[in-house]
């Protein structure tokens, strides 16, 4: 088998395996839960993965990106961490490592094509998060509301990345960094 396709076909078990979104909740505080819990997972492993691809690109192009990118991903982490204790629920350490641990490989040796795949997934990823600010407590809303900005604002800046955009996409990071201070 040549490497391209061996490579190919890891790169397709490693995004299937992670992207189930199977929700088998039935009440609102259960479906709340599935949501909120697969967003931190989300977030501990974007946090992870991004961190070490800012490392990784810092003398490239795309260094500002990167770097803007975990500039948001460190805000959303302080962020996340009393609203995830108010509701008693944690990132899944082993999941969210594993995960971060594939897809930094992955990044590797599909860079251009792993922009692609981030980008189309985070769009569709956004509608999944909307049901959190309705389901959320009332005093939370706020919080919530940011899950879905920064999310939305993921979703701008990795399809500019996708296409080669990089300075759009760290301008949408940074405008969105600024709004928060």
């Amino acid at each position: 088998m040549n490497m391209t396709l061996y490579y190919q076909i890891i790169l397709v078990a490693i995004v299937s395996m992670f992207n189930t979104g199977v929700c088998s909740a039935v009440t609102d505080q259960e479906i709340f839960d599935d949501i909120f819990q697969y967003e931190l997972n989300n977030r501990a492993f974007a946090y992870i993965s991004v961190l070490k691809l800012s490392e990784r690109m810092i003398n490239t192009e795309q260094a500002d990106f990167w770097n803007a990118y975990s500039r948001l991903e460190k805000l959303s982490n302080s962020k996340y961490q009393p609203i995830s204790e108010k509701y008693g629920l944690a990132p899944q350490s082993y999941l969210v490592k594993a995960k971060a641990w594939t897809t930094n490989l992955a990044f590797h040796f599909f860079h251009e094509k792993m922009l692609i795949i981030m980008a189309d997934a985070t769009v569709k990823y956004v509608d999944k998060l909307r049901p959190l600010i309705s389901l959320a407590k009332r005093e939370d809303k706020e919080f919530f509301e940011y899950v879905l900005a920064q999310e939305q604002t993921q979703a701008n800046a990795l399809a500019h990345a996708s296409k080669g955009n990089f300075e759009l996409a760290t301008n949408a990071l940074i405008e969105f960094l600024d709004s928060q201070k």
